[in-house]
């Protein structure tokens, strides 16, 4: 499998498409905990930095029971707790950092609502549980995914957290973010029926809403696949009081309010495979002798876009059976290539890619991809966000290969630098087409061989972009991607035809900022370095200096009309390409 050898883009400047949406405005992650730390708030401090606008960020674990302190795919915000007297005692201390460290930074909150406080678990709620240094009690184990044993008391939990984030940031404020019941109660993070869920979610709204008239609540936040499909048709058939499910339990008529709907997509699941490390990881294929007999080979595995965008697609079409819904924004609040963010290079070598440049061209490709699944699923509603279940990990290795911005000491991955180039863009989208992409309704069709054994027969690979302008720019993110991180090319020669110009083409300048494997690219320096773990401080100083966009080759312009230039640009397998053409 190879990539693109031509490709020719085409840009109608003087063609809006509208205003730009940018699914790629927020992200989240489990650990709560870590939202505060001295490494978490200079994370945040980044991303405010470069954001064209609020970004939207979601944790896990605000309303689990704990200490305060995080580890991988675990937090807690400790809020609730009862007497002796069963009387409720709030402990505002953890959420008011975690969200305090989002306003310092530009940021708003997108909150989840998890999971039940131990004062609420029911009193006979029993699920296996061994004691072990990992699971300290049966509470951190499962037990936080029960159903609360009180409704009511959940109410007034609800109430009094909607209440405290007013009284602390404002109302106008709070009613820009999103407030959002659990996270994926389509699989173990809940224990209860769907239908309790529906009750929980109803309890939820009627207290937030007490709270706070016009705060925006949603859900169910579930996953991928036909269960969640399933779980996501029953829930909106309550909020739109359809049929036995449709009673609203707490007023007792039908439907519920439904501000937005959530759903996430993961686009591989490699798990983790036991056997001998090597400095950058778990090796692929070790053991056996001189012949091979013996040899233990992993399978070489990469991200199926087609896997991401057929899950959105189909609760896009769940959604579009309820004609009530079609304005409601849709928020795929975990959007990935692979599952889970905690496990990494060391844990299976097939994460590998998420130090390096693939992880951005495949998430620049779905962004867009998103787009067009707006553009064609015309009766349902539309995704405007899509996070990245992606942060950064306390105690980790330089380059571990966790689903993170940032590696050890804070060092920015490649895929921030994609984050960079998008939030370039400016907000009126005009048209881009390319003769080396594929269709979205052809999506069905994209070969691929990750969790999927139905392989088809079109090639994923593109080139592909993003174009935008203003009266004084045009810019436009383009990338060369395949679904396959171990593909090698030579780099595509590509051909951008821009017409429509607001300015005259005869005095122009394009500037290519680049992520690939030399630009932008902190972990091909490290590697360079020679895979140090315990980098001298020149050696962190240079790691640090790729922090940010970086120049790519000249572009060569050549002037076609008065408001038309061509550019050609090589672009190599796995790249994105930030373009900048202004006046001379």
């Amino acid at each position: 499998m190879t990539g693109i050898d031509r490709a020719h883009i085409t840009i109608n400047a003087g063609a809006s498409l509208g205003t730009l949406t940018r699914p790629w405005t927020t992200f989240g992650y489990d650990e709560l905990n870590w939202t505060y730390t001295p490494r978490g708030k200079a994370a945040l401090k980044t991303f405010g930095e470069f954001a064209e606008r609020p970004y939207h960020v979601r944790a896990h674990n605000l309303l689990t029971t704990g200490r305060a302190f995080s580890w991988p795919h675990w937090g807690s915000g400790n809020v609730y707790h009862e007497d002796a007297n069963g009387n409720p005692v709030y402990d505002w201390t953890t959420l008011d950092q975690a969200f305090d460290a989002y306003i310092e930074a530009g940021m708003r909150p997108l909150v989840e609502l998890g999971f039940t406080p131990a004062a609420m678990v029911p009193p006979d709620a029993d699920l296996p549980f061994t004691r072990s240094a990992s699971q300290y009690q049966p509470y951190e184990a499962s037990l936080w995914s029960m159903p609360p044993h009180d409704y009511a008391k959940w109410g007034e939990l609800i109430f009094q957290v909607v209440r405290h984030c007013v009284e602390r940031y404002g109302q106008a404020e709070v009613e820009a973010w999103y407030w959002e019941l659990w996270n994926e109660p389509d699989i173990f993070y809940w224990r209860g029926t769907p239908e309790q869920f529906d009750g929980l979610y109803d309890v939820t709204v009627a207290a937030a809403v007490r709270a706070l008239p016009t705060i925006k609540v949603g859900g169910p936040s579930v996953t991928g696949g036909p269960n969640a499909v399933k779980f996501m048709e029953g829930f909106l058939a309550h909020c739109a009081g359809e049929g036995d499910r449709g009673i609203n339990s707490v007023s007792g008529g039908r439907g519920t309010q439904l501000d937005f709907i959530s759903c996430h997509t993961k686009g591989s699941a490699f798990g983790r495979r036991y056997g001998p490390l090597s400095d950058t990881g778990a090796v692929h294929d070790w053991g056996g002798d001189a012949h091979g007999n013996g040899m233990v080979r992993s399978p070489r595995q990469s991200p199926s876009r087609r896997k991401m965008l057929t899950e959105i697609r189909a609760h896009l079409r769940a959604a579009a059976r309820h004609p009530q819904f079609r304005n409601v924004p849709v928020i795929v609040d975990e959007c990935d290539p692979c599952v889970p963010a905690h496990f990494s290079a060391y844990d299976n070598a097939n994460f590998g890619f998420r130090n390096t440049p693939y992880y951005g061209s495949v998430m620049a490709s779905v962004f867009k991809r998103i787009l067009d699944l707006n553009d064609t699923e015309h009766d349902a509603p539309d995704v405007t966000l899509a996070s990245a279940w992606a942060f950064y990990f306390e105690g980790e290795r330089y380059f571990e290969g966790f689903r993170e911005f940032f590696t050890a000491e804070n060092v920015e991955l490649p895929v921030l630098n994609t984050y960079r180039a998008l939030a370039r863009l400016h907000d009126d989208r005009v048209a881009l087409a390319s003769d080396a992409t594929w269709p979205i309704g052809e999506v069905d069709r994209l070969a691929t061989d990750v969790m999927d054994p139905e392989t088809g027969n079109l090639d994923d690979v593109e080139v592909d972009g993003i174009a935008t302008r203003t009266d004084k720019s045009v810019t436009a993110v383009l990338w060369h991607h395949r679904d396959d991180q171990y593909a090698t090319a030579p780099d595509a020669h590509v051909t951008v035809t821009v017409t429509g110009l607001p300015f005259d083409a005869n005095k122009v300048v394009a500037r290519n900022i680049r992520i690939d494997r030399s630009h932008s690219n902190a972990h091909a320096v490290w590697e360079s370095q020679g895979r140090p773990q315990h980098p001298t401080t020149d050696q962190l100083t240079e790691l640090h200096a790729r922090d940010g966009l970086e120049e790519g080759q000249v572009v060569a312009v050549r002037t076609v009309g008065d408001h038309a230039v061509e550019l050609t640009l090589p672009m190599p397998l796995h790249s994105v390409s930030l373009i900048e053409i202004t006046p001379a």
